[in-house]
């Protein structure tokens, strides 16, 4: 019986060995929590005290915790050195760091309580909970692990400072490999989560682990480590009902700001066509009253007064979209910020593009048009910084030939200088014979 047990640990063990490579090949996070669950598993097969697996998943744990810090999109990771500048460096170490003591943490303990952020600062209730209870929790594993695979680190002062060097340390990587800055508040959310964990597990409940996992004999309290159990229970009870309570009330305010009525009241009932205030711009227009000035125009929303500054310099608690007060008689016009571009093919083609612009040119995509047998793509070109680039696109469509059009962009002074088609060819796509 005990040889078939202990066939069993070895052969979980490798199966969360193989689940923990595959997350390498895969990037799926599955896979480490599977790794996890078959170690964990494996370990109570054991029939003897072995700390090779509690060292295992200290392993596994630092491998998940590399993928979120470094290659997570979700955490808007690139990867290690991707894109790294030294001078983008040098810059967010001298301008974005933090080294003032809860500095972050006030931000965020504010914005938690503060629902209206969501619409005012961008800051939605996952993005909060996210970064703040993210940071405060990444290391609490930690606060169990370590103690599990030496004992020497039950002792608190060795386990703050070892929880302290990781978090300083985590920053550091973090900073070098151009994966985030450095705030003083990560290492104090960090290492104090993990900490005040410690202090609820450890001795209690990482003895009863230890009982469990690595079959040691330690003399148990009962009714500590129910009532350590109980301290764990309520916090992930609290966490819980206090993410949905701010996120119902993030979608109550959402719905009241975006959901409005608009009455718009001019002084004057005749139009005066040589009115033109500007009063609004988004990326792509400017916007101008006609018929009527500014201060000739009045805007009511449920029933409350406002000007046009006020109400298109974001100066109210609504969410603010031009067109519905277009629709409900505000009088504009429009005017394009930028030259733009209009490049048609055969009805039905599709428009796509290759170039080294980026830099120099960015393209905003308006409109497509179908009209006289041609489908007509509108592209604004906006400027980025001066020089020349040039850019492919490419007029496709299905089964027909594909049309490549060069063109040259110069900037100069914030405009686009001039821009030129350089070559223009056709292919046709390959066939199978």
């Amino acid at each position: 019986m005990k040889k078939k047990e202990s066939k069993i640990a070895i052969l979980l063990y490798t199966l969360g060995i193989l689940s923990c490579v595959i997350f390498f090949f895969t990037k799926l996070v599955f896979f480490i929590i599977l790794s996890v669950i078959l170690l964990l598993l494996s370990s109570l097969f054991q029939k003897h005290k072995n700390r090779i697996i509690m060292y295992t998943l200290l392993i596994i744990f630092f491998i998940g915790l590399g993928y979120f810090l470094f290659f997570e999109p979700l955490f808007r990771r690139q990867g290690l050195m991707q894109d790294w500048d030294f001078k983008i460096f040098i810059k967010n170490i001298i301008t974005e760091s933090n080294i003032i003591p809860f500095k972050t943490i006030r931000y965020y303990i504010y914005n938690i309580f503060n629902y209206k952020s969501a619409y005012k600062l961008s800051l939605d209730t996952f993005g909060l909970f996210l970064n703040f209870f993210g940071n405060l929790l990444c290391l609490i594993p930690l606060a169990i692990l370590l103690p599990l695979c030496n004992d020497k680190l039950k002792k608190p002062q060795k386990y703050i400072t070892t929880i302290l060097l990781i978090s300083v340390l985590m920053e550091i990587v973090q900073i070098i490999t151009g994966n985030g800055i450095f705030d003083i508040d990560d290492i104090i959310l960090n290492a104090g989560g993990s900490i005040i964990t410690f202090y609820i597990v450890n001795p209690h409940i990482i003895n009863l682990i230890e009982n469990i996992l690595l079959k040691e004999k330690n003399k148990l309290n009962i009714a500590k480590i129910i009532t350590r159990l109980f301290i764990i229970l309520i916090c992930s009870i609290v966490l819980i009902f206090g993410y949905n309570y701010r996120k119902q009330l993030e979608l109550d305010y959402v719905n009241f700001i975006s959901n409005y009525d608009i009455k718009i009241v001019y002084k004057k009932n005749e139009c005066n066509n040589e009115v033109k205030d500007y009063f609004y711009e988004d990326e792509l227009y400017k916007y101008y009253l006609t018929c009527h000035s500014i201060k000739d125009t009045t805007i009511f929303i449920n029933d409350e007064a406002y000007s046009v500054e006020e109400v298109f310099n974001n100066k109210t608690d609504y969410f603010i979209e031009l067109d519905r007060f277009i629709e409900a008689g505000l009088i504009t016009q429009k005017e394009e910020k930028y030259e733009r571009i209009k490049i048609c093919g055969m009805l039905g083609s599709r428009l796509s593009f290759s170039y080294n612009a980026t830099e120099i040119v960015y393209f905003e995509y308006i409109n497509v048009e179908n009209k006289n047998n041609e489908t007509c793509t509108n592209i604004f070109m906006i400027p980025q910084k001066n020089g020349s680039a040039k850019a492919n696109f490419y007029i496709e469509k299905s089964g027909a030939e594909t049309t490549k059009l060069t063109y040259e962009f110069v900037v100069k002074d914030n405009k686009i200088k001039t821009y030129k088609l350089l070559e223009k060819s056709t292919f046709y796509p390959k066939t199978d014979n």
